[in-house]
């Protein structure tokens, strides 16, 4: 399967910030929209980096409650890992695995569409392995 194909069980419209909110209102969408990371763009859309709940909490640890006040661009990750529409699901997760992330943008033609989480993939895996656990039994069963 495809990681286009994965339906993501997030909001219809992507959730993101700007590289000048603060940590409070960053840290306040990934709490009112329980999710663990913010595509951070540009004016234009332009993906800059992303704020994932690590990210804050670092910074928490670095500067204490002064941490707040700090700008999203100050503490993002700005090496992002992507994923286009046409990798695997295996190919993502190991991506992913090897990245230590749980979550992937997914970018096509350079525009950012969405944010496949590791939960994501993971339902589609075990989904899948069910169909195939389930079509091993049968054709065994019926070759008994």
């Amino acid at each position: 399967m495809k990681v286009g194909d994965v339906t993501t069980q997030h909001y219809e419209e992507l959730l993101t910030c700007g590289p000048d909110h603060n940590l409070e209102e960053a840290s306040s969408l990934l709490a009112e929209h329980n999710v663990g990371v913010l595509p951070v763009r540009d004016a234009a859309g332009g993906l800059l980096g992303i704020l994932s709940e690590r990210d804050v909490v670092r910074a928490v640890a670095q500067h204490g409650p002064a941490a707040l006040a700090l700008s999203v661009e100050d503490v993002m990750t700005r090496e992002i890992v992507v994923c286009s529409p046409q990798d695997t699901v295996m190919d993502a997760m190991k991506v992913m695995s090897e990245n230590n992330i749980r979550h992937l943008p997914l970018v096509e033609d350079g525009i950012l569409k969405k944010v496949i989480s590791h939960r994501d993939l993971m339902k589609v895996t075990i989904k899948q392995f069910g169909v195939t656990m389930r079509f091993v039994d049968d054709y065994a069963k019926s070759n008994v």
